[in-house]
Formats: C-alpha cells, sequence, structure tokens
C-alpha cells in the first residue's frame, strides 16, 4: 500500500514537471523565473525573455526525463521485490 502511495507521488511530481516545462517552452513562465521577475526594467531590457524562458524549459525538460526514467525504474524495482515475496 505505502509503496503504491509513493509511486502516485513520483508520478505527480513527474507532471507536474512536465507542465511546467510546457510552460517555459512556450514562453510564459517568465515570472517564475527566480531573479528575473524581480530585477528592475533596466536589468530586464538586457536579456530576452524568450531565450531565457527557452533555456529553462530545456533544463526542466531534461530534469523530467530523469525523474520519469527513476520512476520507472522504482516501478520495476518495487515490482519485482513484490513478486519476490509473493
Amino acid at each position: 500500500m505505502l509503496d503504491n502511495v509513493s509511486s502516485y507521488g513520483l508520478w505527480a511530481v513527474f507532471g507536474l514537471l512536465a507542465i511546467i516545462s510546457i510552460i517555459f517552452l512556450t514562453g510564459h513562465g517568465v515570472s517564475l523565473i527566480a531573479g528575473y521577475n524581480t530585477a528592475s526594467k533596466e536589468e530586464k531590457e538586457k536579456y530576452n525573455a524568450k531565450k531565457l524562458c527557452h533555456c529553462m524549459g530545456i533544463g526542466m525538460s531534461v530534469i523530467t526525463i530523469l525523474v520519469g526514467i527513476i520512476d520507472v525504474v522504482v516501478m520495476i524495482v518495487v515490482s519485482n521485490k513484490f513478486c519476490k515475496e509473493k
């Protein structure tokens, strides 16, 4: 029972990261970038917000893929553990 709950939690994190990645990749997540949203107008003009969002989206996508791989590995290990106990 507890293993199913932890598996659901991992998949929920995966889903949340995937949604955030999509938000960044579409260029709508500039307000989520730490430091950028608190910068002055002059500081913000130094950076291209679309490129910054795209870069963050790629980084979040890599993290999302890694979390997905961890989810699958955890599912395989947990299912093998229960199969061996039976």
